[in-house]
């Protein structure tokens, strides 16, 4: 029996609840048991103990350097790995670039996706708030924003339609998205070695041949965050059919949004690369 742990009103771990303690059953030919918890905090602290067994949370979420006693087991594949920019349908002006009406005030969840989106349309206002998917929907509705930026995969959470709002969705190269982005880890305690090597089964690969770790692209991602202190930054890493690996990346330096591409045929090194070029460039482009 494996027991797996899901804070309560976390809408991620709900909306993936099912999906997750039938990957985990299907790939181990465990029975499971669902736990749940009030915060992150009591997870780690119950999957240290020996409570729980295994503990998905998103990888775009978690600190480099995991608490003490955990450690990433397995990785999912990477689902809906952008943002969507959410409009409601009063609101649209197909006349304009990204359907957005002039001087149209835009909601953000966080600075380094609102930067980058700055610099498709400079006449837009962009705010950043610290605040929940549904109450920024909220604040959507009482008109207090026209649009709102989200990762794609609050929206299927929150299954916004076609029917209230306008959505375009932008590619991961066009919207860099964070660390992580889209991977769930699943967690479990360092010194649970049963549990890992059953979990072991489940670290998908890229869907690209010839396959290879999800892990080998998310690590360069991850890299770049720790050289940066977990500072918020973009990064999304890729690799094409003949195996070069291409690092996107964005970060905020003095007042100023710099961004940087990099490409190579293997990933070693690359996070250490882009880091360098970032630190050093004096212009906002690739």
């Amino acid at each position: 029996m494996l027991t797996i742990g899901i804070i309560k009103n976390d809408k991620w771990a709900q909306f993936f609840r099912n999906r997750l303690e039938q990957l985990i059953q299907n790939k181990t030919n465990q029975k499971t048991s669902i736990v749940h918890f009030d915060n992150e905090k009591e997870l780690f602290n119950a999957l240290v103990a020996g409570e729980i067994s295994v503990a998905p949370r998103p990888l775009w979420q978690l600190p480099t350097a995991l608490p003490k006693g955990i450690v990433v087991t397995a990785l999912s594949e990477r689902e809906s790995p952008s943002y969507s920019l959410i409009i409601p349908h009063d609101n649209v002006d197909t006349s304009q670039m990204l359907s957005l009406k002039l001087s149209s005030r835009v909601g953000f969840f966080n600075d380094i996706c609102r930067l980058q989106f700055q610099e498709f349309r400079a006449d837009l206002l962009t705010d950043t708030l610290n605040i929940w998917t549904n109450e920024a929907l909220n604040e959507l509705h009482k008109g207090n924003f026209d649009a709102w930026v989200m990762p794609t995969m609050d929206v299927q959470i929150h299954d916004l339609t076609e029917n209230e709002y306008h959505i375009i969705r932008f590619n991961p190269k066009e919207l860099i998205p964070e660390p992580g982005f889209g991977v769930t880890a699943f967690l479990t305690a360092e010194d649970d070695i049963p549990t890992r090597l059953l979990l072991k089964s489940m670290d998908k690969n890229e869907n690209i041949s010839p396959y290879k770790p999800i892990s080998t692209i998310t690590n360069v991602e991850r890299r770049l965050k720790q050289l940066f202190n977990d500072a918020s930054i973009a990064a999304y890493c890729e690799r094409d059919k003949a195996s070069n690996y291409h690092l996107l990346a964005a970060v905020m330096m003095g007042g100023q949004l710099k961004k940087a591409r990099l490409s190579q045929s293997t990933n070693f090194e690359l996070a250490e690369r882009c880091y360098e070029k970032l630190i050093s460039s004096t212009e906002n482009k690739y």
